[in-house]
């Protein structure tokens, strides 16, 4: 028997314990919660859509396809790190191709695994939540986010040029 499959129902149980302790209404709460989580998810959906559609329309151009293509076979990797700071989704496909082209224990493979793993999609996390919380002045924000995301890709390449050349 599997302990895991308890650790679910017993913190649920625990928490009703613990409001029934407390003398709270744990259903009011709990609808509540989702009350509240759902007004978040309104005030944040326009911020993600408009990054969704921007995130896709400069994808599917071609555009960024005939500009990276320069750089040989580590196009994919070029694009997944401009697209890293933006979407984790489309980065993570990125990097799926580079799978698909060198396999992902070639240098480029783990290269593209180490700029995946070692940053995020921050412009959209500061967007999504410099957005919700209706925060306008987020200039150094943003440059530090760069910076991060850029400090992040030289990392991954350093590693590239170090151990694999």
């Amino acid at each position: 028997m599997k302990f895991s499959v308890f650790i679910l129902p017993c913190f649920i149980l625990i928490t009703l314990l613990g409001a029934l302790f407390r003398k709270v209404k744990a259903y009011d709460s709990f609808l509540q919660g989702v009350r509240n989580g759902l007004r978040t998810c309104l005030e944040i959906f326009p911020t993600m859509f408009g990054m969704y559609i921007a995130i896709n329309m400069l994808d599917r151009s071609g555009f960024l396809d005939e500009i990276f293509s320069i750089f040989g076979s580590f196009k994919e990797f070029i694009t997944q790190a401009f697209f890293r700071p933006f979407s984790s989704q489309a980065s993570l496909g990125l990097m799926l191709e580079v799978y698909k082209k060198s396999g992902p224990d070639s240098p480029i493979g783990l290269t593209a695994s180490v700029l995946q793993g070692s940053s995020d999609s921050t412009i959209f996390v500061m967007s999504l939540y410099l957005g919700a919380y209706n925060i306008v002045k987020t200039k150094k924000a943003f440059i530090y986010g760069f910076f991060i995301s850029f400090l992040s890709f030289l990392l991954s390449l350093m590693l590239y040029i170090f151990l694999y050349k």
